[in-house]
């Protein structure tokens, strides 16, 4: 088996589609190439990522990693004859976004006390005592809309690094990210059937959270190899 070959074959294994036949002749493969190793145990880590979630909210960095790229995009150079977005980003303009950006989404979930597993403020929770299970939704629609944003801002990053990652990476992405966006239909299914549904509500954030953490770990690998030549494929 050649390399190009193998590496097809290990995004594939990483998400257990291999025969046991194909799995042997990619172990006997493995076992002469540390490249191919290493590629494994790098799909091996983003998908054990992904997989490990616990709650529906990303990681402080990942935010941290979307907050730069709103603050790249709000400070890009409009092109010659570009249509000018006027849409607000989190309900702010756009200059705004460059210092409260991904802070919004934080202060959203921890208010909301629900995502986290924060203790709640005290003006937040007399809020929740007065409002009840319908200030629990509200907060979760603005949870929602917020992941939604986050989901837009870090796909558009990834749509546009994905030609420096090896073919066989970007299938990789590209087939994990299908699943993904298919669970997150089928929860917005449940959630539009039953809008009261905290348990649908919930696992819907938690897909979003899913989809935020493999385009973070994607553009990780974009990220890790400031040094690679332009053009060179990532791994």
């Amino acid at each position: 088996m050649r390399c190009g070959k193998a590496r097809k074959e290990i995004s594939r294994s990483v998400d257990g589609e291999l025969s046991p036949r194909r799995f042997e002749r990619l172990e006997r493969h493995l076992a002469r190439c540390p490249e191919c190793r290493e590629l494994r145990e790098d799909m091996k880590r983003i998908a054990a990522r992904t997989a490990a979630l616990e709650t529906p909210e990303p990681s402080d960095r990942v935010w941290e990693n979307i907050r730069a790229r709103l603050a790249e995009r709000a400070e890009r150079p409009v092109a010659v004859g570009a249509r000018l977005d006027r849409r607000p980003l989190f309900g702010m303009g756009l200059p705004a976004v460059r210092y409260a950006g991904v802070t919004a989404l934080a202060v959203v979930l921890v208010a909301a006390g629900i995502v986290g597993g924060r203790r709640l403020g005290r003006d937040e929770a007399s809020a929740a005592a007065r409002g009840g299970e319908a200030y629990t939704l509200a907060k979760l629609d603005e949870a929602e809309a917020h992941y939604e944003q986050a989901v837009r801002v870090l796909g558009e990053a990834f749509a546009a690094q994905k030609g420096v990652l090896a073919p066989e990476v970007a299938e990789f992405f590209d087939r994990n990210l299908s699943v993904v966006d298919a669970t997150i239909r089928a929860c917005r299914a449940a959630v539009t059937a039953e809008p009261d549904d905290l348990e649908a509500r919930n696992y819907l954030l938690a897909a979003y959270t899913r989809k935020i953490t493999l385009l973070d770990a994607a553009l990780d690998l974009r990220r890790g190899d400031g040094d690679a030549a332009p053009g060179r494929p990532i791994i």
